[in-house]
């Protein structure tokens, strides 16, 4: 009877742990997300890439697949050619999960963005998927992100 008591302890308390260790890891997160939004409106693109582990894969809403940091890099610089500057960059982590050394975040977004020439800022949301991958001295980076939008850029076109 003492070993069901033990092991019954033993289940119970590696739950909590368990549960411990993901509402620590959901603060971490939320807490990279203030500084990847941050970097992210300010333009600050060397911040921005330094979330990325080398051999990342971004997949952005109606664009072809990046993989590697310097493809991403190519991406944020082609956006910022375009005229494209965000004056906000909310993300919001809405679970997360892990196993082994993966981390993976699902959350909303939300954001406006100006043009140049244009004095109206477009406002956008969505939903993204953000897979990190834990590093040999500890330290987590996006091994892969995907996003896209919840607004229908043809409804519009559909009403004329």
């Amino acid at each position: 009877m003492k070993t069901i008591y033990i092991l019954f302890f033993l289940v119970i308390s590696a739950n909590v742990f368990a549960q411990a260790e993901k509402e620590n890891m959901m603060k971490k997160v939320e807490e990279w997300n203030k500084v990847f939004s941050k970097a992210m409106v300010e333009g600050d693109n060397k911040t921005i890439l330094s979330f990325y582990v080398n051999d990342a894969y971004s997949l952005p809403s109606y664009s072809p697949m990046m993989v590697g940091k310097k493809k991403i890099e190519a991406g944020m610089k082609s956006s910022e050619q375009a005229g494209a500057k965000l004056s906000s960059f909310i993300l919001t982590t809405k679970d997360i999960w892990m196993s082994g050394n993966l981390l993976c975040e699902v959350g909303t977004y939300k954001l406006s963005i100006g043009m140049s020439g244009s004095d109206n800022a477009v406002g956008d949301y969505g939903k993204y998927l953000t897979i990190y991958e834990k590093q040999k001295e500890g330290s987590w980076k996006i091994k892969a992100d995907i996003w896209n939008t919840d607004t229908n850029p043809w409804a519009n076109m559909q009403q004329k």
